[in-house]
């Protein structure tokens, strides 16, 4: 019972993961002097990352508590699919979102790191 559980908590979080790709709206042509009708918070992006991190240990977490009868892999995979997913819609998000913040502002959210990477 121990590895059914474990996997159906794994898949409910890959169920609820991927919310930047899901929520986050990237910036879209919009006339001149109007804001562009986009996401300029990093909550959902960093809620990604947290979910990530999370899933990541668990699947540490099953893999470590596994004996013989109970491996723990098919639990294990699915952990390490969500925190892959939640990885990915994160970065995915923060991308969108700086985006925005460049077209709203004219300037990027870290202007030093993209005067560096120019450089």
């Amino acid at each position: 019972m121990g590895a059914r559980w474990r996997t159906g908590v794994a898949a409910l979080a890959l169920a609820s993961t991927s919310c930047s790709f899901a929520l986050v709206k990237g910036p879209r042509h919009v006339d001149e002097g109007l804001p562009p009708p986009c996401t300029t918070s990093y909550v959902l992006p960093a809620l990604d990352g947290v979910l990530a991190v999370a899933a990541g240990v668990l699947a540490y977490v099953i893999i470590d508590k596994s004996d013989g009868e109970d491996s723990g892999v098919p639990g294990a995979i699915v952990a390490g699919g969500v925190s892959a997913t939640g990885l990915v819609s994160g970065i995915y998000g923060a991308i969108q979102v700086s985006r925005c913040h460049v077209l709203d502002r004219g300037t990027p959210v870290m202007p030093d790191l993209v005067k560096d990477l120019h450089d």
